[in-house]
């Protein structure tokens, strides 16, 4: 973790951005508040967030998305955990062939990210830079999606027709969950067959 925070900010320095007195305050501020370096610079008003997205687009050569028009499928977050996504500032946003998954980030410089969500999805991470207060909003957001379909699952009983089939998209290697079962509502189960006694029969 330490090493890709200390590589950015001697890289902003080294690009004139900050001085190396802002780089120690925001080192400190870092430890207090915790977050990324970058959105703890952002905070203490040393650069702008669009600067700082040009800037790790420019060095790390991936392009910028605007994560707020994105609209991943359900299929898809479920590969990266929402305590993951939280935890490094990331949102899986697309598929890409043959098996990669294209991931918004903060910080594509986190390489402790990159390997954790390489090592939770089992694809190939493409990273891509995304704003970083747009990521901590749309991420509770989209996971709310995960949330409700998983919460329905277990306990309501789908009831003749308006089911909506599934919004995610086929994956090669990835299989789709099932969807709900539909179960028709019928009269109560008939009672088991007996013979009356004849002592009790009133016939």
């Amino acid at each position: 973790m330490q090493a890709p925070t200390k590589r950015l900010g001697e890289m902003l320095v080294d690009s004139g951005l900050i001085t190396p007195g802002q780089l120690q305050s925001a080192i400190t501020h870092q430890k207090i508040a915790k977050g990324r370096l970058g959105s703890n610079l952002v905070a203490l008003g040393f650069i702008t967030e669009e600067v700082l997205m040009d800037f790790l687009a420019q060095q790390t050569g991936v392009p910028r998305v605007d994560i707020r028009s994105a609209h991943p499928p359900v299929q898809l977050l479920k590969l990266i955990p929402q305590r993951m996504a939280e935890q490094f500032t990331m949102l899986p946003v697309a598929f890409k062939e043959p098996k990669s998954l294209v991931l918004a980030m903060s910080d594509p410089l986190d390489l402790n990210a990159l390997d954790s969500a390489r090592f939770a999805s089992g694809m190939n991470i493409e990273p891509v830079v995304a704003s970083h207060s747009a990521l901590r909003q749309m991420i509770p957001q989209l996971y709310a999606r995960v949330e409700l379909q998983g919460a329905g699952s277990p306990t309501v009983l789908e009831v003749g027709e308006g089911m909506l089939p599934d919004d995610g998209l086929p994956m090669p290697g990835f299989e789709l969950e099932a969807l709900p079962v539909k179960i028709p509502l019928t009269s109560a189960p008939p009672a088991p067959a007996w013979t009356p006694d004849p002592f009790f029969d009133a016939s």
